[in-house]
């Protein structure tokens, strides 16, 4: 099964279609339980640079070990 990662451009759509209630796993082509997850990697309101910023972190991290 492959994972798909959200780039910055899908974040800042994402963040506006949030704010907006639109039907978001239509617009951006991805399943729900894809968004659903994207949307829970932050705490509070989504902030598409906060996400970004922490898989920046991470990817970095995870290329340390």
């Amino acid at each position: 099964m492959s994972h798909k990662y959200f780039t910055i451009n899908e974040r800042n759509k994402l963040e506006i279609l949030l704010k907006e209630n639109y039907k978001i796993s239509k617009i951006l082509n991805s399943h729900r339980a894809i968004i659903y997850r994207e949307i829970k990697r932050i705490n509070g309101e989504y902030s598409s640079e906060n996400v970004q910023s922490d898989a920046n972190t991470k990817a970095a991290n995870k290329r340390k070990n």
